[in-house]
């Protein structure tokens, strides 16, 4: 998720403006330096990529559809192969081959009209694009397992809608923006032009066809722009129709809830949605992916994380000396939808509030909050009322970023300092947001975070290199802004591509997809894996704190005081496998917190060939497809 689609989804247009203007007055930071970019941008941050829909792409207005749209990676949270899993062994762990899987869902009208037979299995681990872990050769670690597949081998042709025997019909979906709001976000430097995007998607989408394996079919893009607001279902729904029908898709990036459940009903691959509930990718076909935590990984990181690490101890980080002395005590602020309730977002507290009581744990306090930007200061001084009357001392934050502008300043207005749980939820685990809280009250929060160890330059980036690479020649600078988030969904479905194997239909793609190892593990690659009930990316956590006092160079190029920093190295825990102690938060970590490494402990990604080495990008339109003309 970028700046952009928050404020795009949170806020109507005055009040967003207002805020914009707290932001910018509160963030008096250089001129962005193209040859010094700030190196963990909303260009990389995922909240989604991973999240990512969960990662959609950043760029504002309309692109032309005549310009080819792109493929990138898992954003600045997908770089590697990590210490989890350095090595692939030679087998068939794809979807693909003679094998369509018997996922659950309607799949109406994937069958391709006169589908030649589909083809034999494809061995993964081997094969002419190997690294020397048995990985393709690619820039980013997270490369899935090298297929031995050789150009010219007959893929079965049309073996779903949108595919043929050489081409791939994806659709980028393009939200409503307002025009207000992008125009504001460019101005503070924290978005790319539309032109600037189209040209970064077209860079990636190059890299994407030569460096994974398509099985001689091009992956196309068409642009199609929303035809009303994303919470208008009516709209949603009629537009996901269509890119089943008349633009007749294998796959779509970038679809909100109800248009991707329609989708994923008659079909259609989605990259879209983020951290949506387990249920809700239950309760639909298996196709549709993304790349934050779902809602109860939230739930059980949170809980896991209390049980061992908090309860039953003193609020020792509480900037008010009487709460320091206290025993802790929860109250919990969550989101519950934007506009209007989601039930799935009830679903997902309500699995947290069981694993509380499984762990013989319960709440002080317990609200629920429907976005409103308008509404937010009246909602703020009843949440806080709330809390401080329950005694809470630690309260635990699910939500969007921009309610705890509204949350900390209130609970400073009534004299309430409590410790604050991150929960690495919507871009509050930002050092960007983190500068717009209110100091007095943010100098208090810690918790956890799926996002990685960042990047301290942005050429040691997977998105500015594979930019680079898709685009040789092109000067620093042209990659953008949001290079990184512009990848990550992308990354998904050209994952799911390769995992497939040639047989590529909707099943294929989502048993492919969940055969993929896990991998990564170490602070700067999350560890990535899916599942049927969470086929999301991210399944472990890094725990961070809030340091009011080091400057930094934050997500959107700019200098100021306030870094989100990762303890202990980075060091990441798996989803429910936090280990007991005390949080190793504001320097009890022994000064082993980082903020941005470009050699962090692990590694980042691997060499590959020489950066920016050419490829015959409009001579071969992918990896193993025909020389054209």
């Amino acid at each position: 998720m970028t700046l952009r689609e928050v404020l795009d989804r949170y806020g109507p247009t005055a009040a967003v403006l207002v805020v914009l203007g707290l932001l910018i007055v509160l963030l008096p930071g250089n001129a962005q330096d193209p040859s010094n970019v700030a190196t963990n941008g909303f260009g990389s941050v995922n909240t989604g990529a991973g999240g990512t829909g969960d990662l959609a792409s950043s760029d504002p207005g309309a692109v032309d559809p005549s310009v080819a749209d792109a493929p990138g990676d898992t954003g600045a949270l997908a770089s590697t192969a990590g210490a989890a899993s350095t090595g692939v062994r030679a087998g068939t762990v794809g979807g693909g081959g003679a094998q369509q899987g018997s996922t659950a869902g309607s799949a109406g009208g994937t069958s391709g009209a006169g589908a030649q037979a589909a083809p034999g299995a494809v061995e993964y681990g081997s094969g002419p694009n190997c690294r020397s872990d048995g990985r393709q050769k690619a820039i980013s670690l997270y490369a899935s397992p090298c297929a031995n597949w050789k150009p010219g081998t007959p893929n079965g042709g049309a073996t779903s809608r949108g595919v043929s025997a050489d081409a791939i019909t994806v659709v980028r979906y393009r939200t409503q923006s307002d025009p207000a709001t992008q125009a504001a976000l460019q101005g503070a430097g924290a978005n790319d032009s539309p032109e600037d995007t189209a040209r970064m998607v077209e860079a990636l989408r190059r890299y994407y066809n030569h460096h994974t394996e398509t099985y001689g079919r091009e992956v196309k893009i068409i642009t199609v722009q929303a035809s009303g607001k994303s919470d208008n279902d009516e709209a949603m729904k009629s537009d996901a129709i269509k890119i089943a029908n008349e633009h007749k898709a294998f796959a779509a990036v970038g679809l909100p809830g109800v248009a991707a459940q329609e989708a994923a009903a008659r079909g259609v691959i989605c990259m879209c949605t983020t951290s949506q509930s387990s249920q809700f990718y239950q309760d639909n076909p298996p196709y549709i992916f993304s790349d934050l935590p779902t809602g109860e990984h939230y739930g059980l990181a949170i809980a896991d994380y209390m049980h061992k690490r908090l309860w039953g101890k003193p609020a020792k980080h509480s900037s008010d000396p009487t709460v320091r002395a206290q025993t802790r005590k929860f109250g919990s602020i969550y989101f519950e939808g934007s506009g209007k309730a989601d039930p799935y977002y009830q679903v997902s507290h309500k699995a947290f509030l069981k694993e509380l009581s499984s762990r013989g744990m319960s709440l002080a306090a317990d609200v629920g909050y429907v976005y409103e930007l308008s509404k937010a200061p009246d909602q703020a001084t009843s949440i806080i009322a709330k809390m401080k009357s329950a005694g809470v001392n630690h309260v635990i934050f699910t939500g969007d970023p921009l309610m705890p502008i509204f949350l900390t300043k209130e609970a400073t207005r009534q004299a309430y300092f409590p410790e604050w749980m991150i929960t690495g939820t919507a871009l509050v685990d930002t050092t960007f947001f983190g500068r717009t809280y209110d100091q007095a009250q943010w100098r208090s929060a810690f918790g956890m975070s799926p996002l990685p160890v960042f990047w301290e330059q942005e050429q040691s980036s997977p998105g500015y290199r594979e930019y680079h690479h898709g685009m040789p020649g092109e000067a620093h600078g042209r990659e953008g802004v949001s290079i990184n988030v512009v990848r990550s969904p992308w990354n998904l479905l050209f994952r799911g591509i390769h995992m497939a194997g040639p047989n590529l239909t909707p099943d294929t793609f989502s048993k492919g997809m969940f055969s993929y190892p896990r991998t990564g593990g170490t602070p700067a690659n999350p560890l990535v894996y899916y599942t049927r009930e969470h086929p999301t990316s991210y399944k472990d956590m890094v725990e961070v704190w809030w340091d009011p006092n080091r400057t930094s160079v934050d997500e959107t190029g700019k200098t100021a005081p306030g870094s989100l920093m990762k303890a202990n190295q980075g060091q990441r825990y798996e989803i429910g496998k936090w280990t007991p102690g005390d949080p190793m938060v504001f320097g009890d970590d022994q000064g082993k917190s980082i903020y941005t490494s470009d050699n962090p402990p692990g590694g980042r990604d691997p060499q590959h060939e020489q950066d920016g080495h050419t490829h015959p990008y409009d001579k071969q339109g992918c990896l193993s497809c025909a020389p054209k003309g």
